[in-house]
């Protein structure tokens, strides 16, 4: 039951909200703003339909990432200006960092609910690592989020869209081989 669920939270936060982008920048490419506008749109509410059709239910993140998707969309169809739609990674991202940062400084860290949920017994060394972990993803998820409003505004569609589809979980992903790697030495320094 546990690998069913994780394995949903996964699927969800890798493809969630990215299947709107890929629309939004192939249609672009081809149909000019407008017609990527609403190919975005489009398969952010197909992404919701989808999720409650197969599931009976959608995923909080697939829910606010695609309203944020609509909604950006619908603004940017209205000014005429991609620059809004574009935005829906940076915003998200903000909004995690809050997330992580504010538990933390209200001695409730995210990481560590989120973990005790899974495993009630974690150990308090865990317990100390997850901690500090939670608040240096947050100001982590802080660049990234700087990164994702720069790249809204100045770079390429096509190198803005690789950012939120590769480029943001690679940066994530390097971080915590990072964590880990910094974590082992710093463990084998205390032993001896």
């Amino acid at each position: 039951m546990i690998a069913k669920k994780a394995q949903a939270l996964l699927r969800t936060l890798v493809l969630g909200g990215i299947l709107p982008i890929v629309a939004f920048a192939l249609a672009e490419n081809y149909y000019g703003v407008v017609g990527g506008l609403i190919a975005g749109i489009a398969f952010g509410l197909g992404e919701l339909t989808y999720e409650y059709v197969r599931f009976k239910k959608v995923a909080g993140i697939t829910l606010v990432g695609n309203l944020m998707v609509i909604v950006l969309g619908g603004i940017s169809l209205f000014e005429n200006n991609p620059v809004f739609f574009k935005l829906q990674p940076a915003l998200l991202i903000f909004a995690f960092a809050a997330v992580l940062i504010g538990s933390s400084v209200l001695k409730r860290p995210f990481l560590v609910a989120m973990s005790r949920k899974q495993r009630p017994d974690l150990p308090e060394a865990a317990v100390r690592h997850l901690h500090g972990l939670n608040l240096r993803l947050g100001f982590l998820m802080i660049a990234i989020g700087a990164l994702s409003v720069y790249a809204a505004y100045f770079w390429s569609t096509a190198s803005w869209a690789f950012l939120k589809g590769v480029g943001t979980p690679l940066l994530i992903v390097f971080y915590m081989i990072a964590e880990v790697v910094l974590m082992r030495i710093w463990r084998g320094r205390k032993q001896h």
